[in-house]
């Protein structure tokens, strides 16, 4: 009998002899200048704040300062305290006489910055709060203070607060710029930059109302133009309501539309697509005009404007869907029958195509793991290992090879930190959502992609879905609370017997928890309801005839006999085991494959699905897996590098990198390892080390030649983030007391301590 895996190559072949060979046409991004040739104005510095050498008028808040001489030869100013920092400096500072206030200094990473403008009246302006990055030593923190214009008021005291932990921080200086309007987004001959509206972003350049946009362009039959507008909040003005008229003529013949960039009550509208048919001037060579005017008067104004695009829509456009359910188990389907969850539509998905059922991730943390779905390289390239840092713009994506073949890119995600400010994930997205919150729940983050899909019509579409609803806390909407849990009964009645249970191990919510079941039954209610959520957006026609891939980061522990309790820290079975579904027109429906894989390939086997080949982009594709590939080690890196792992055959092998102690009940220390027999203990419960000292030295051997063969530099930085946001990591159990380092060799091989001297 021919195997699944055997039989996939055949299915793809005979989908590519049935596509159409040349497939549809690309878009045509217009090549737009300015109409007339005008200077923006020039970028000025109308004030220059140096520390007084005695201090004095400066009032300051901490326990100790000092002034000194700065690297530019001028007094500088060291203030020490041990949390809250305050510099109020006096002067006269007239709104609208500046736009943007540059602090120079030396800040820590964790520190936040805050800047505010005061008058005697007790009026206040305050600017959204700044971050220093992690480069270290002197930097200039920026502060952007648009609002600022329409203000009308001179305060009297501009204030500067530090918050963060104890320490000192030096200020050298305070500069007020300003900035011209058309200055303020990039300007027809630069690259686009990502612009935020609300929660949803664009690239895009600026548009001001001082010169149109114009382009030409050869009209063929059945050509649509199209591009976003919008304003952002630092940019809208109530009292200066703007208008966006694109024109395309040719022939004598003008089409003309106008969009309010305004809504009636006076705010600003969000996103909105422009779409003008141009099918009447199909054959000619036409010239596109955009510009921007006030409603009423001649106030200059500015909106953010994307690339304008020519396309011509075809029926059944490719589509490829990513979903991504955060910390999904891969038991936690009900198609895998292992416990009692519904989950028809993921069930039904993977009725008409296929199921990885040995699929691992290869970390156990988010922004890392997705960081390897889009880039196809393993934490161990790329570096990044945590929450806090994100991808460089050097790293490429699965999004930015499917921009550069000719589609549409979304993304929508349910967590901030996978957004544009977060872990760099956005890179090839022309479109992304993410929370302004921590997160939201499933349907928030369906219904954003969903309402961008008529603007895809008839394109070809790269989407990316996230969905963190089974992610801790296990809060299910009211309609699937307690679904699986016995009704009446009190998880946390005092009066039942308390559990067995360390603190240290159990997430801070579940610290009175009687019953451990309740949080088990809460998590299988959250799957539960992102698959319904899912369901209407699967059953549209373009998603059911096109590709699609459900997957999930990493797994979860929901209680174990280790004694670790609803969280996915270390790497074992449940927190790297993960579901893959993936279906395609002409998949062989309803296959199972055993085949042991980890899911680094996906991205490959996307872009092989969509007809691309060609197109380069690391990893295999998972569909190629021969039977055999349980013989290939697979190997995971910890979150932070606390550990590395891999598994090969019968064995699962751990070998702790440094010391740590998050969200376990005893220590792990440094070089320490683990060997489990996963075919005695599947569940890697039972440590046998110490009885196998021979697998011990040769899985040691296989993991530090893997680690030791690692890139020296990788794809990512630090970023810095706010107290709030470090906050809500801590509360979702990503932070950690532990020390961060900037690994550069994971592991010395010559390394004589006595964990590693028994096994050299």
């Amino acid at each position: 009998m021919r195997s699944p895996i055997a039989a996939l190559p055949g299915a793809l072949l005979l989908l590519a002899a049935c596509a159409e060979p040349e497939g549809p046409p690309p878009a045509l991004a217009l090549v737009c200048a300015d109409e007339t040739p005008f200077e923006a104005g020039r970028v000025e510095r109308v004030a220059h704040l140096t520390v007084p050498p005695e201090i004095a008028p400066w009032d300051l808040k901490g326990s100790t300062r000092q002034v000194f001489e700065g690297p530019e030869g001028e007094p500088a100013l060291r203030l020490n305290a041990k949390n809250n920092r305050r510099v109020r400096i006096p002067g006269r500072f007239a709104a609208g006489a500046f736009d943007r206030v540059a602090v120079r200094g030396a800040f820590r990473a964790t520190h936040e910055l805050f800047l505010s403008l005061l008058d005697a009246e007790g009026h206040e302006f305050r600017a959204p709060a700044a971050r220093p990055d992690t480069s270290g030593g002197v930097q200039t923190i920026l502060f952007d203070v648009p609002g600022l214009d329409r203000a009308g008021r001179v305060y009297d005291t501009l204030e500067l607060r530090v918050r963060g932990p104890g320490g000192a921080f030096e200020l050298h200086a305070v500069d007020l710029w300003r900035r011209p309007l058309a200055t303020r987004l990039p300007g027809a001959g630069e690259p686009p930059a990502r612009v935020l509206i609300g929660a949803q972003s664009r690239l895009a350049r600026g548009l001001s109302t001082r010169s149109a946009r114009v382009a030409e362009l050869d009209v063929v039959a059945g050509h649509v133009l199209a591009f976003d507008v919008g304003q952002p909040a630092g940019l809208h003005d109530p009292g200066n309501a703007l208008v966006l008229t694109v024109e395309v003529g040719a022939g004598g013949e003008v089409l003309r539309e106008e969009v309010p960039l305004v809504a009636e009550d006076g705010r600003a509208v969000p996103w909105r697509a422009v779409r003008l048919d141009l099918g009447a001037l199909a054959g000619e060579r036409a010239s596109v005009r955009v510009a921007l005017r006030p409603a009423s008067g001649d106030g200059e104004g500015l909106a953010a404007l994307t690339t304008p695009t020519a396309y011509r829509p075809v029926a059944d456009a490719p589509t490829v869907l990513l979903v991504t359910s955060d910390t999904h188990r891969a038991d936690h389907l009900g198609s895998a029958g292992v416990v009692e969850v519904d989950t028809p539509n993921l069930d039904a998905l993977a009725a008409r195509g296929v199921r990885f059922e040995d699929c691992w991730s290869a970390t156990n943390i988010t922004a890392p793991s997705h960081a390897s779905l889009l880039t196809a390289l393993h934490p161990r390239e790329h570096r990044l290992l945590d929450n806090l840092s994100r991808l460089t713009d050097d790293a490429t994506t699965l999004a930015e090879r499917f921009r550069e073949a000719g589609y549409r890119t979304f993304a929508a995600v349910s967590v901030n930190m996978l957004g544009p400010d977060g872990a760099g994930l956005d890179q090839g997205f022309e479109r992304t959502f993410a929370p302004e919150t921590s997160t939201v729940d499933a349907e928030d983050t369906i219904a954003a992609l969903a309402g961008w899909l008529p603007d895809a019509e008839g394109q070809p579409l790269f989407a990316w879905l996230h969905l963190y609803d089974a992610h801790y806390p296990y809060e299910p909407p009211a309609a699937f609370d307690r679904r699986y849990y016995p009704g009446g009964e009190d998880p946390f009645d005092p009066s039942r017997p308390a559990v067995d249970a360390p603190r240290t191990a159990m997430p801070q919510g579940l610290w009175e928890l009687r019953d451990l079941e309740f949080p088990a039954a809460q998590y299988r209610a959250e799957v539960s309801y992102l698959d319904d959520a899912l369901g209407g957006l699967l059953a549209r026609p373009r998603f059911r005839s096109g590709i699609v891939a459900v997957t999930a980061d990493h797994g979860e522990i929901l209680a174990s006999e280790r004694q670790m309790y609803f969280n996915h820290a270390e790497l074992y079975p449940e927190t790297l085991h993960v579901p893959l579904i993936l279906a395609w027109p002409g998949a062989p429906a309803g296959e199972r494959v055993a085949t042991p894989l980890d899911h680094l390939g996906l991205g490959r086997t996307l872009l092989d699905l969509a007809g691309l080949e060609q197109v380069e982009f690391p990893g295999r594709n998972l569909l190629d897996e021969p039977r055999d590939a349980g013989d290939r080690p697979r190997f995971a890196l910890a979150a932070h590098g606390f550990s590395a792992s891999v598994t090969y055959g019968r064995w699962h092998f751990a070998l702790h990198l440094r010391s740590h102690t998050d969200s376990l009940p005893r220590k792990r220390v440094r070089h320490e390892v683990e060997l489990y027999d996963r075919e005695a203990d599947p569940a890697c419960v039972r440590d046998v080390a110490s009885e196998h000292p021979e697998e011990v030295r040769r899985l040691r051997a296989l993991l530090v030649d893997w680690l030791r063969s690692a890139p020296a530099t990788g794809l990512s930085r630090a970023r810095a983030t706010t107290a709030e946001e470090r906050a809500e990591l801590a509360a979702l159990g990503y932070l950690t007391d532990e020390p961060e380092v900037e690994e550069t060799d994971w592991i010395d091989p010559d390394c004589d301590c006595e964990r590693c001297l028994p096994y050299r």
